[in-house]
């Protein structure tokens, strides 16, 4: 409704009321019938009575204003309170109420007084911008700060507006860059790499199931150096061969593990967030080969506490791991992937080919001092002959971070 269409509203209101409390014939009017109805002036409330404040009478307690209050005009006099109270600068139009001109208090509004005005021209901005969001400033000084609920500018703290409140965000992130030192939900990682440094660790294949048969590794021509630095990421470099791919089509199967450095995870992460690990990776597989062979191969993420390891459940998960080494050759058994071998339902990366961003909770890990992340990666005996290098079956990672992240 209109301005005007409220007054209407009201003038029609105070007729009926004038109407029903004279009578047809405008007998001596004296107000009593009148009290708690709108008015313009004193002449719509009577005889007895005065408008004040647009109520015949002034506000009863049941309007939530105390007429009887420090502030507002005097319900007998209709006389301004304001000006007689120490301090006072102006006077609300309603008793009580805070105004675009006035606050509750009889101060004009100002953005740190402590007052939350919602109508009050937000005044930290020079010329004042929009209206205040907020006021957690200082009463006693009149200075604004910053709380957990409020900018020190009056503003709602908001992740990305460029105003670092140090009581509501960890850090202050304009871009969507999560490997900058600040997320783009305003979180300090509490680890964060692109690999531009070479502080990892590359453990070489373990083949020492090996030692002694005819498939000894030792002195063969078998790359058995596990995990690659390219200066751009780490990746599983090539699959160790047992002699020359064109005379033997097995490899020796192994693990391989990239480790991280000692991490330290809080013990906590503020409301509505996780503690996270995210990391790209690309997962290669035995395409050309049958299928037992593409998933024979495969990669998981652990977390190493004192040497002791814990799978941990990638969102989107693993897939079944499949063996294809189930036989002998030279006598000695064709062992299978030791992922395989030791895990009671084996899962892992494998297939094909994925690829993407993948992300794991660490929730159940809050407080874990010198914990390391562990990416292992394990063949199988049977190998896929390729020309191209990067046809080979390897694993690709890249992007790694631990940080608080939006739950859901």
């Amino acid at each position: 409704m209109g301005r005007s269409g409220a007054r209407r509203t009201i003038a029609i209101a105070i007729a009926i009321a004038i109407a029903i409390v004279t009578g047809p014939l405008g007998a001596c009017f004296e107000g009593s019938a009148a009290s708690g109805l709108p008015c313009r002036d004193d002449l719509d409330c009577g005889l007895a009575d005065r408008c004040i404040a647009g109520i015949c009478g002034g506000a009863s307690p049941t309007t939530g204003v105390d007429p009887t209050g420090s502030t507002g005009p005097d319900p007998s006099s209709g006389e301004p309170l304001c000006g007689g109270k120490p301090g006072a600068t102006c006077e609300p139009q309603v008793p009580g109420l805070s105004d675009a001109d006035c606050d509750s208090d009889c101060s004009a509004p100002h953005c740190g007084d402590g007052l939350f005005n919602v109508f009050a021209p937000n005044d930290a901005f020079n010329p004042p911008m929009g209206t205040e969001e907020c006021d957690d400033g200082d009463p006693a000084s009149g200075q604004p700060r910053d709380t957990a609920r409020c900018d020190a500018d009056c503003t709602s703290p908001v992740c990305g507006d460029g105003d670092w409140n140090p009581e509501a965000e960890a850090c202050e992130d304009d871009d969507f860059d999560d490997f900058d030192g600040c997320t783009a939900d305003c979180q300090v990682p509490v680890f964060a790499t692109r690999f531009d440094d070479r502080t990892w660790t590359s453990e070489p294949y373990d083949l020492s199931h090996y030692s002694g048969t005819t498939w000894d590794p030792v002195g063969a021509s078998t790359d058995v150096t596990g995990w690659r630095w390219s200066g751009e990421g780490w990746d599983t470099g090539a699959i160790p061969y047992r002699g020359p791919p064109a005379t033997f089509n097995y490899n020796y199967s192994g693990v391989t593990r990239l480790v991280s450095p000692p991490l330290g995870l809080p013990a906590s992460v503020p409301e509505g967030f996780t503690l996270q690990l995210r990391f790209s990776h690309a997962f290669v597989g035995e395409g050309p080969c049958a299928q037992a062979s593409a998933q024979a191969d495969g990669g998981v993420v652990r977390l190493r506490r004192a040497r002791a390891e814990e799978t941990l459940t990638p969102v989107p998960g693993y897939s079944p791991l499949a063996n294809e080494c189930t036989g002998m050759i030279g006598g000695v058994p064709t062992p299978p992937n030791p992922m395989y071998e030791a895990a009671e339902t084996p899962l892992a990366f494998t297939g094909a080919g994925q690829s993407g961003e993948v992300t794991v909770d660490l929730t159940a890990h809050l407080g874990a001092e010198g914990a390391q992340l562990v990416f292992e990666f394990g063949t199988d005996c049977a190998h896929c002959i390729m020309d191209d290098f990067d046809d080979s079956p390897r694993w690709a990672i890249d992007d790694v971070i631990v940080a608080a992240f939006p739950a859901g």
